[in-house]
């Protein structure tokens, strides 16, 4: 036996050489190749290097004509110009003529409700309905997924939900809440794993596990924001006292809105409104609620006037001004004031430099010259506004048509306006879409009751065209789109390889003509889970042609990747 064995030991040897080699040669050729492979089923076209060219091309120095080099999911080169010897040689060329060639959208309020609503969107058909849009990266709000995304725990849970589900790239928002923002431990660890920054609610949010916060809430995180460089997202509206309680007017009833348990998550008929519920009961009568002495509301019918400052509301809650009376700009104003005043403390030389306050969908354009001079003062504060406030007017909404409710409300055509001056001179600094859908049957369609309808606006996949089309009578420019959609919602999520065409930067853009049109569910399929929203049978300019994340055609004509391969980003 052991002369054979000793015949067989440089056989043995050989052999092991031979594996040993064949894994050598796995690692370095056969395995790129299949990596390589894999990744091409991310894509609509099978190659990981080549050259984009267009006549308007969207850079950082303005909009020019160009070809851009992509390899390996990264920007290489930007070269002016059109022609072939602008051009690198021996890179398949894909020339899109005189369309638009932008930065992807980077939306940094989407309301994807995975894990535990996944029947009101989820992370496929949110991303698939991203992708279509031209948007490349979107940021995920901590509700109203259950559980909420308030512990390292939920966090955990949500990013192993998205694993092998997302055709963009996505990040991740915690939620500040009463319960963590005192415990400097339970943040520090969801800083740790990555989230890019906080959100948190100054009223109730309709989500029992998302209580709302106040300054004090604030002045006791802020100290780990500041350290982390994160921001902290603000939904600035705050319910006064009514005249005789010292209760907040969102619990004056027995039947409000904003009760949601996790059986109702399980059955989908929840009557709460993440953005937050109206406040009162099912038919909305007899409630007192403070609203704007200067009446800047179209007052509903059958509303009555009690005393300087309130108002009964025993309207019609089909009608949407009676919405619209139970969260009067005031409610926005005092927030955004208390919010400016803890921001006085985030500027240079102050005890939380580094942190930075954000004011989420501002529907009120009266806040924006306060916001503006706490900036002027030094205070790290930043504001979005959302499509649905530049493209409706409150006179636009349908009776009883509760797909456009959402909070703060829809405002007066004067009001629109003026938040499309403050977005056009940089006074707001970024847009977004709060895609925050439901299970169509909470919208009370069948009903029209504004006061119990869930109040969400779904819009992810139309943010670009609505923008574009809507922006039009304002003279809004590529540049400019870019900067809203892209560039400055990167800034405040950290997200440094994100936001422009130039080198060294994510291969992601968009492609589309801005000269488009389609109506909405017509043309151009919807991918949201659910086909409710305000902008149904709307004709629109601005007409996505392909989407690429990182390289990856991840939209064509209508058609999407055949895997999906988007990124959890982490900080």
């Amino acid at each position: 036996m052991g002369l054979f064995a000793g015949l067989l030991r440089p056989l043995y040897r050989g052999w092991a050489l031979i594996v040993l080699l064949a894994a050598v040669a796995y690692s370095f050729v056969l395995s790129p190749y299949y990596a390589k492979q894999a990744a091409l089923s991310c894509s609509l076209h099978d190659f990981t290097e080549f050259v984009l060219v267009s006549s308007r091309v969207v850079t950082p120095d303005g909009v020019i004509p160009a070809a851009i080099t992509v390899r390996d999911g990264v920007i290489t080169a930007v070269h002016e110009g059109t022609s072939v010897e602008s051009r690198p040689s021996g890179l398949p060329v894909l020339d899109y003529g005189d369309a638009v060639i932008s930065p992807g959208l980077v939306d940094v309020h989407v309301h994807l409700n995975e894990p535990g609503r996944e029947e009101w969107e989820g992370f496929v058909t949110g991303t698939r309905a991203a992708a279509a849009g031209g948007v490349t990266t979107l940021v995920d709000m901590p509700l109203n997924s259950y559980p909420t995304t308030t512990t390292i725990e939920a966090f955990a849970m949500k990013y192993k939900a998205a694993e092998s589900k997302i055709m963009v790239d996505v990040g991740f928002w915690a939620g500040l809440v009463p319960e963590n923002a005192n415990d400097f431990h339970q943040l520090q660890r969801l800083v740790d794993a990555g989230v890019l920054g906080f959100k948190s609610f100054m009223c109730p949010s309709g989500i029992d596990d998302f209580p709302h916060t106040n300054a004090s809430h604030f002045e006791s995180a802020l100290p780990v924001l500041a350290k982390a460089k994160l921001p902290l997202l603000i939904h600035s509206e705050v319910v006064p006292p009514t005249p005789d309680s010292s209760a907040p007017a969102s619990h004056l009833s027995d039947d409000a809105t904003g009760s949601s348990s996790s059986s109702s998550i399980d059955s989908g008929t929840d009557d709460s409104s993440e953005s937050g519920s109206s406040g009162v009961g099912e038919e909305g009568k007899g409630i007192r609620l403070v609203v704007d002495s200067e009446g800047s509301y179209d007052d509903a019918p059958g509303n009555s006037r009690t005393e300087k400052g309130t108002v009964k509301l025993d309207g019609d809650p089909r009608v949407y001004a009676t919405y619209e009376a139970s969260r009067p700009p005031s409610m926005e104003r005092e927030a955004i004031a208390q919010v400016l005043h803890v921001a006085q403390r985030t500027a240079a030389g102050q005890p939380w430099e580094g942190a930075r306050l954000h004011i989420v969908h501002l529907a009120d354009a009266h806040s924006v010259p306060t916001i503006q001079a706490a900036k002027a003062a030094g205070a790290a504060v930043t504001v979005e506004t959302c499509p649905h406030y530049l493209a409706f007017a409150s006179s636009d909404v349908p009776h009883g048509d509760t797909r456009f409710k959402c909070a703060p409300p829809i405002r007066g055509d004067t009001n629109r306006r003026m938040l499309w001056q403050a977005l056009m001179e940089g006074a707001i600094d970024m847009l977004s879409s709060d895609h925050s859908p439901s299970h169509p049957s909470l919208k009370n369609l069948d009903t029209g009751n504004f006061l119990t309808a869930w109040g969400g606006i779904a819009g992810l996949q139309l943010s670009l065209p609505v923008t574009w089309t809507h922006g039009q009578a304002f003279n809004i420019s590529l540049m400019q789109l870019a900067r809203m959609w892209s560039d400055a919602p990167a800034q405040l999520a950290g997200l440094q390889s994100k936001g422009s065409i130039a080198p060294g930067k994510d291969a992601d853009i968009v492609v589309w003509d801005p000269q488009g049109s389609f109506t909405v569910g017509e043309e151009v399929e919807v991918f949201h889970r659910h086909a409710v929203t305000p902008y149904n049978g709307s004709t629109l300019q601005g007409r996505v042609m392909g989407t690429y994340v990182r390289g990856n055609l991840v939209y064509a004509g209508d058609r999407h990747a055949s895997k999906a391969c988007g990124v959890r980003l982490r900080k």
